[in-house]
């Protein structure tokens, strides 16, 4: 069974993955980010757009 530590583990493992992807994808410009690169989201910014708002 999944424990509630083990989701709040997670959670924080997911919050600093999304911080790396957010301080990489900060280095290009923005045509860049929004370019559709043919991967299972599209564009690098796709799946961080609401991450930032998650960010401790």
């Amino acid at each position: 069974m999944i424990s509630a530590d083990f989701c709040r583990l997670m959670a924080h493992y997911n919050t600093c993955q999304n911080g790396a992807l957010i301080n990489a994808a900060d280095g290009r410009t923005d045509h860049a980010r929004r370019l559709n690169r043919d991967a299972f989201s599209g564009s690098i910014t796709d799946p961080i757009t609401g991450a930032r708002s998650m960010l401790c």
